[in-house]
């Protein structure tokens, strides 16, 4: 269809553009399946034949179809093309060495992260921890990002910030 077209003819761009260090292969899953193994994480990884995966030496990552498009968060709707964002972020997580942490901050009534930020702290190249609690758990030595997002306890999580005594 269309849109995977758009998408394989970027991967395409992109070796044409630098072909000492991308090379772009079609694999069919359904006939030959072995192909893909080693890029299931788990017996229950699927790979479907519309999967992208973008592979440096033992790192990879899948990829699906919707993640080269911006999508409305009311309607679900794909509006715009990002894949050359996605594939150039993609690309750079499987290729350095090691990706800085960031953590996400629970048990401080946090509302919850949407799968934009999400999105957003990957494609700058963090490693997200998600549901990361400072109480019981030590901040990695690699960790370069902590985020609580609209919190309503304090860190000790004992005050709510309703009462006015959460420390600040």
């Amino acid at each position: 269809n269309r849109s995977r077209r758009l998408i394989y003819m970027t991967a395409l761009c992109l070796q044409k553009e630098f072909p000492d260090t991308i090379e772009v292969k079609t694999i069919n899953v359904r006939r030959d399946p072995s192909q893909v193994q080693k890029y299931k994480t788990t017996s229950y990884t699927t790979i479907y034949p519309t999967s992208v995966i973008v592979a440096s030496g033992s790192e990879y990552r899948h990829l699906r179809i919707n993640s080269f498009y911006m999508e409305d968060t009311t309607t679900g709707e794909l509006w715009a093309y990002s894949g050359e964002r996605r594939f150039l972020a993609t690309i750079f997580e499987v290729t350095k060495a090691a990706s800085p942490k960031c953590v996400l901050l629970s048990n401080h009534g946090e509302s919850g992260y949407s799968e934009t930020f999400l999105s957003l702290l990957e494609d700058a190249g963090y490693e997200v921890i998600q549901n990361f609690d400072l109480e019981n758990q030590e901040l990695p030595a690699d960790c370069r990002l902590v985020v609580c997002v609209d919190p309503t306890k304090d860190f000790k999580g004992y005050n709510d910030i309703v009462t006015g005594n959460a420390a600040v």
